[in-house]
């Protein structure tokens, strides 16, 4: 490996180091507002935990994280770490933590060069391996991955892809089942996945078996998905986005709600070392707050505390409406089973018998976690696409709205919908236009943030909410998506054919008073509007117009 090539892998391991230390700074201040500026102990941590991230970022000169540690540290130390925190000071930590949030979470960052360019840039995610023998399709598939912001390298024989795993940390793997040899890509997968400690998912593609053994060979090799036959270019990217390392599981997030702080450290700690997100509340008359600012997908919970017990707690969050089927696992010494029984019958799950087994109590919660974000899911994600549905991308606007509304931060909302959807469906058929908007539904997802909303709105409409985002930055965003989407080739069984969008943006300034849900959905919509009566594959932004008294929109191409 050459000198630079070394300095490049090293810069991006400084760069994740970094990063990681700033989120540990988020994570300290979401537990800061969690107990509303009252836990002295939480107050501290922040400081230190951001004069860390500010010593990180000055060593590997990283100027915007460095200053947003060293302006975090100084707001706090003015107040010499008391809980008593002022107005002023949480207001200006807020803007902090949304703009060093924004820095470090928004996927296009390392992509924002022209389209022209597309070619020299530098990714830092892992590679995608493939390893096919016909490499036509090969080439296409390389293709396709870089469109949507992917990297991807070809192998030319065995032993390139088998090297490419050991030298790298790989994304996902695309190997022929015969590639180079009958059932010689399986052979590769079993090597890899007996040498690697975390061998990549591997997506298989067979074109002259289908058998039942074959498959079980691949799936035994390490296999997450088989394609046989008619498999389109599309769905093998779609199916690379699945495993894309972006969209891993999140931690659980776990609230612990007991009096007794020994007990609630202990369990903590297991969490914590298991690497789950974790808030603990003391006081049961806490709870209420703490389900609304931390939003937990479990519940620890004590039995027996002063003020209510455990079951009394549970009937109270089960009247909440977004928590009538969030796990709540009871904790306590109670040993008799009729007892236990009849706690779970009054709002519990499961009950653990303390002292807790830490075994047990991480089996438990990632069983309860999975099944939790199953149901969830099929809730409010729309089934075609994954995204978020109409109800929920809803719901997520008015939870954003109230959060800048208090924080007095920036937020925009922005509608998209695909241009001619209909003329597509006509001519190509249902089924095509199907992947178009999965297609659309992954290209959002591969440019936007982690903490951007994206969802379904209906039929060819989908919405995004950018928190913490300005009326140019979203214009900017959208537009570049906007342009990038365009190029993008789509199949069909004949052709191949283009896409375009027009989109609508209304902005919720951080200054800005009485908005509501409604009303930005309607600017969105009018904007929209606009876009698609006009020229149509362009981006339109709501103007008020009482400043703009001849024209409510502008447009930008």
């Amino acid at each position: 490996m050459s000198e630079i090539a070394q300095r490049d892998l090293l810069k991006q391991h400084f760069a994740r180091r970094v990063t990681n230390q700033a989120r540990m700074v988020i994570d300290s201040y979401q537990k800061c507002t969690l107990s509303q500026w009252k836990d002295a102990d939480a107050t501290g941590s922040l400081i230190e935990q951001s004069e860390r991230l500010a010593q990180y970022a000055k060593r590997f000169d990283m100027t915007e994280l460095e200053t947003a540690g060293y302006q975090i540290m100084s707001l706090l130390k003015l107040c010499s770490g008391s809980p008593n925190t002022s107005k002023d000071v949480k207001k200006s930590v807020a803007k902090t933590i949304a703009k060093l949030s924004q820095s470090i979470k928004r996927k296009s960052d390392t992509q924002s060069q022209p389209s022209n360019a597309s070619k020299n840039r530098t990714f830092v995610q892992p590679p995608v391996i493939i390893a096919l023998n016909d490499t036509d399709l090969a080439e296409k598939i390389v293709e396709q991955l870089d469109f949507f912001g992917f990297r991807s390298k070809l192998a030319s024989d065995i032993d390139s892809a088998e090297s490419a795993t050991n030298n790298t940390q790989v994304e996902t793997m695309i190997i022929d089942v015969d590639f180079q040899g009958k059932h010689q890509g399986i052979e590769l997968a079993q090597r890899i996945k007996a040498t690697t400690d975390t061998a990549p998912p591997i997506i298989f593609i067979s074109t002259e078996l289908d058998d039942i053994s074959t498959r079980l060979a691949a799936s035994r090799a390490g296999g997450e998905e088989f394609f046989f036959g008619n498999a389109t270019i599309s769905d093998i990217v779609e199916k690379v986005g699945k495993y894309h390392s972006q969209n891993k599981a999140a931690p659980y997030r776990v609230l612990i709600v007991d009096d007794s702080r020994s007990q609630a450290k202990y369990i903590e700690n297991i969490l914590k070392s298991h690497e789950m997100d974790v808030a603990v509340i003391h006081n049961p008359l806490d709870a209420l707050n703490a389900l609304h600012m931390y939003k937990p997908e479990i519940i620890l919970m004590d039995m027996y505390m002063p003020e209510c017990t455990g079951m009394e707690l549970a009937r109270v969050i089960r009247q909440q409406d977004n928590y009538h089927s969030t796990p709540i696992i009871y904790l306590s010494a109670e040993d008799d089973v009729n007892k236990q029984l009849d706690a779970m019958s009054q709002g519990g799950d499961d009950f653990l018998t303390k002292p807790v087994n830490p075994k047990q109590l991480i089996n438990t919660i990632q069983n309860r976690g999975r099944r939790a974000r199953a149901m969830h899911a099929m809730l409010v994600r729309d089934s075609l696409t994954g995204l978020y549905n109409h109800s929920h991308i809803m719901q997520l606007l008015s939870d954003e709205l109230e959060l800048a509304t208090q924080e007095e931060l920036n937020l925009s909302f922005v509608m998209i919908d695909l241009d001619h959807f209909k003329s597509v469906n006509d001519s190509h058929g249902h089924l095509v236009g199907d992947q178009v908007l999965k297609n659309l539904s992954l290209f959002l997802k591969q440019r936007l943030r982690q903490h951007d909303h994206i969802g379904r709105y209906g039929g060819e409409e989908f919405a995004l909410i950018l928190p913490n985002t300005s009326e140019s930055e979203a214009r900017n965003i959208v537009n570049d998506i906007r342009e990038r989407f365009s190029k993008i080739p789509h199949n069909s069984s004949s052709s191949s054919f283009f896409c375009t969008f027009s989109s609508g943006i209304y902005s919720h300034s951080k200054n800005a008073q009485g908005n509501t849900v409604s009303s930005i959905c309607e600017s969105a919509d009018q904007a929209l509007y606009d876009a698609k009566n006009g020229q149509r594959n362009c981006v339109r932004v709501f103007r008020n117009k009482k400043s703009k008294p001849n024209n409510s929109t502008q447009t930008y191409n």
